[in-house]
């Protein structure tokens, strides 16, 4: 029988995780995918983006 995945789902996750680690890496280094230094944020975009709450997104119990 052949196997239908090439990985197993362990070495899926961790080929995952190794590539999560590598972006948050960069980003709290500021460095874009060409090892530079990222460009600035403008001005009002800085921090995280926050979604407004809305009683329509609310799921009745």
């Amino acid at each position: 029988m052949v196997p239908i995945m090439a990985y197993t789902a362990a070495e899926v996750q961790g080929f995952g995780q190794v590539l999560a680690d590598s972006i948050r890496t960069r980003i709290q280094s500021g460095q874009n995918i060409y090892d530079q230094s990222a460009a600035l944020l403008r001005p009002g975009l800085a921090g995280r983006r926050r979604y407004p709450i809305s009683i329509f997104n609310v799921v009745p119990l």
